[in-house]
This record gives C-alpha cells, structure tokens and sequence, in this order.
C-alpha cells in the first residue's frame, strides 16, 4: 500500500525485496553488481540539483512583481525584466479647519497630475498603472532624529541635546509600542489613542509588452522618469509634500507588512533586516525570485473561507470596490469628513 501511495504521488519506486542467496558465491556474485551499478550512475548536474528547489505549488512571493533594483536609473525592476516602477512616499496634509475652497484645491491638482500625467496606450504598447497604498507607520521614534537634525550647529553634540532626544526616543518609543493605546477617544472617533505616523505610498508602473521590448529606441526606465519628473513637479506646486522611495524605503515597508508579527522581538527583527536592506541597497540586491523570498519570513496562507491573506497568523483582507453610487467626497479615505448631508442638521 505504502509503496503504491509513493510511486503515485512521488514517483518514487519502492525496491523489489531481494531473495536470499542460494550459497556464498552468488551472494558475492550479487554485491559485485551492486558495487558496479552505483558506480555506474551519472554525476549530479546543475540541472539536477535546480530541480530539487522547484516548486510546482503555488506561492504567495510569486504574485510580487519585483525582482531587484537599477541604481544608474533610480527604477525598480519588474518580474520581466524589462518593465520598470518608481515608488514615492506622500505625507498627509491636515484637513483639520480647512475651508472646502482650499480641499477642493488639493483634489483639483491631484486630478491634473493623473489626467496631465499619464497618456493611455493601444493594447501593443503597454500601460500605465498607479497604486496607492496608505498605512500606519507605527515607527514614530524616528521623530526623534528629525528632531536631532533640527538642533541649530552651536548645540549639536551637546550634553543637553543629546539627553532631551534619548529622552523623547524613548517616551516616542513608549507610546508606540503600547498597542492599546494610551487613552480611548470616546468623544469623535471611537477608538484609542495610538501613536503612529499615517504615509501614503504611490506606486507607478510602466508596463511594457514585447513590441516595446523589440524597439532599440525605446527605454521603460528613461520613460518613466522624464514622466515622472513631471507629475512630481505638478503635485509639490500643489502643495503635496512628496518623496522618492529608496529600495531601503520600500523594501522595508514591505517587511513590515508581510511579517507584522515576527517570531522574535519585533524591534530587533526590522533593525537587523533594514541593516541587511540598507548595505544590499547599494546595487547587491538579491535578484529575480530570491528578492521576493527575502521579504517574507513566514509562511503566507491564503484563506478562502475568510477572504482573507494570513501574514504571521493576523488576517489581511484585500476589498474591491465594484462601482460608485455618487462621486466621493474630498478626503473620503483618509481625511476628516462630514457625516451627514450639509445643512440637514445632523453633520457630524
């Protein structure tokens, strides 16, 4: 039974029992051939030894486009090869006691860097794809070094400066890691006081197909950042405050996003990866699917009764939306909104 269940599912043959030998010498008859067939096996090749590494099972790294990073063009480099993408880092802009002409402005730039921006292409020369991803960044003691490089120069080094920053290290430090919050807003939104910093990640693609890749002409990377040079000028004339992603920058925010709860202290665990990030940055990224591997320390499992992601057992769920009744208000996602119909008396 056993052996039926291994040639099935394993190709592995089970070997025939062998019979006892009638006298000595057809014993020793016996292991000689042994001995020659063993030697006569081929070596072990390359191929061989690739083969014992495939996977036929699905993976969850195999969905991730990247495969490594160009240094001479400032471009992530996609599962093609050939495709490029450049990642920037939006800080939010407050809405608190903003009038509505002054949002308006922000949404009306936002419209032009998408519609000025980006030109639509025939099926035959790719596309254009953008995503927008927003996060909590619960890493706020890194204020801490914001607030060092703000030190004018006679007191930097300082007995002073040096202890008041370890000192709000610390307290920044404390607040994040007190994931209960330190009170509960029971007054506007329900929910505890939690430190962290709310980022916004802008993701561009240029997806490129084979007739752009048979073109001598045509290079994705310079492309996208003539293109890209552009928008970014468009959205910091609106007032955006906007910034290019390192492959630290970004690789990083993807650790903390497929292992957001780490088998080991946590701390420990992304200032040993970002160390390990920051000295790969630098043009010794691993390439092709090892990069994507190295992102994702556990084991990602997806759940279909759930409709759900499992990253370190916390569930992750990725919602569509299939259409919209009415246009969306300004801030919809991420800012401060009105609940209720304006003049309704019930605004909230």
């Amino acid at each position: 039974m056993l052996s039926a269940i291994l040639e099935k599912g394993f190709g592995i043959k089970a070997k025939p029992k062998a019979k006892k030998a009638q006298n000595s010498k057809q014993g020793t008859k016996e292991n000689k051939v042994n001995q020659g067939s063993q030697h006569s096996q081929k070596p072990l090749t390359k191929n061989d030894i690739r083969a014992l590494y495939d996977n036929d099972m699905p993976s969850f790294v195999d969905m991730l486009p990247y495969t490594g990073y160009d240094s001479e063009t400032g471009t992530f480099i996609l599962e093609d090869f050939y495709s490029r993408a450049k990642v920037y880092t939006i800080s939010p802009i407050p809405t608190e006691g903003r009038d509505t002409a002054s949002l308006m402005r922000y949404r009306d730039k936002l419209c032009e860097f998408i519609e000025n921006t980006f030109h639509e292409y025939s099926a035959n020369e790719g596309q254009w794809i953008i995503q927008q991803f927003t996060c909590d960044d619960p890493n706020i003691d890194k204020l801490a070094d914001r607030i060092q490089d703000y030190v004018t120069d006679h007191a930097k080094d300082s007995a002073f400066s040096n202890r008041f920053v370890e000192d709000m290290r610390h307290h920044l430090k404390g607040i994040a890691n007190n994931r209960d919050g330190i009170f509960k807003d029971e007054v506007v939104t329900n929910a505890p006081f939690i430190g962290a910093y709310r980022n916004t990640k802008l993701i561009v693609y240029r997806r490129c197909t084979q007739s752009n890749a048979n073109d001598p002409d045509f290079s994705p990377a310079e492309q996208i950042n003539e293109v890209m040079l552009q928008g970014i000028q468009t959205l910091k004339n609106g007032g955006f405050q906007i910034k290019e992603d390192t492959p630290r920058d970004f690789f990083s925010w993807l650790l903390a996003w497929f292992n957001p709860d780490p088998d080991f202290d946590k701390e420990t665990f992304h200032r040993w990866y970002d160390d390990i990030l920051a000295r790969e940055a630098d043009g010794e990224l691993p390439i092709g699917d090892a990069l994507c591997n190295s992102l994702v320390r556990g084991y990602p499992r997806s759940d279909n009764k759930n409709n759900c992601w499992w990253f370190d057992e916390k569930p992750t769920r990725f919602l569509r939306i299939g259409g919209l009744r009415s246009v969306p208000r300004i801030g919809q996602l991420t800012g401060e909104v009105m609940d209720g119909e304006v003049g309704s008396g019930n605004e909230t």
